[in-house]
């Protein structure tokens, strides 16, 4: 058997069985067996919820007119239980590493946007009041905690492979 997979599954359409179109989930995954697999059993469809893990976690299977199915049905209609087996594992697997780079990504975003709030010209109305007033050093340690970040970032940046 080959199989199609990780292909997006919203609007997918194949020339056999019928069209996958389940839209509501952001994670569905699907296959599709070259083989003889009658009726709507020669597509399936993998849904994971991102809430739940994705070694321990339940997913649901759909057939190809997006009607949920179990694996005993995949059997009885021509699926073999090993191949069952690998995609559910390389789904598991690909879904881990995805909400891993999702997490990821949702650091690297809020990072950001907490960088672009930060008003500079209100910091520097602000250090102007307070270092009238304050320690002598205040000024040069803002500039020092300023520059040592920017340098480690720098530094960092470039170790990592600038692109």
């Amino acid at each position: 058997m080959k199989y199609h997979f990780f292909q997006n599954y919203s609007g997918y359409n194949a020339n056999d069985n019928t069209s996958l179109t389940y839209y509501t989930s952001p994670f569905i995954r699907f296959a599709r067996t070259a083989g003889n697999i009658p009726g709507n059993f020669g597509k399936i469809a993998l849904y994971f919820d991102y809430a739940k893990s994705p070694l321990s976690g339940e997913f649901t299977f759909y057939d190809a007119s997006d009607k949920e199915t179990d694996e005993l049905k995949l059997v009885k209609n021509g699926w073999e239980e090993i191949e069952l087996v690998k995609i559910t594992n390389t789904f598991r697997y690909y879904f881990l590493k995805n909400q891993e780079f999702r997490k990821s990504l949702d650091y690297v975003n809020k990072f950001k946007q907490s960088v672009e709030k930060l008003n500079v010209d209100e910091l520097i109305e602000n250090i102007k009041v307070v270092d009238n007033t304050y320690d002598l050093t205040f000024l040069d340690n803002i500039k020092n905690t300023i520059n040592n970040f920017n340098n480690n970032f720098t530094t960092k940046l470039k170790n990592y492979g600038n692109r």
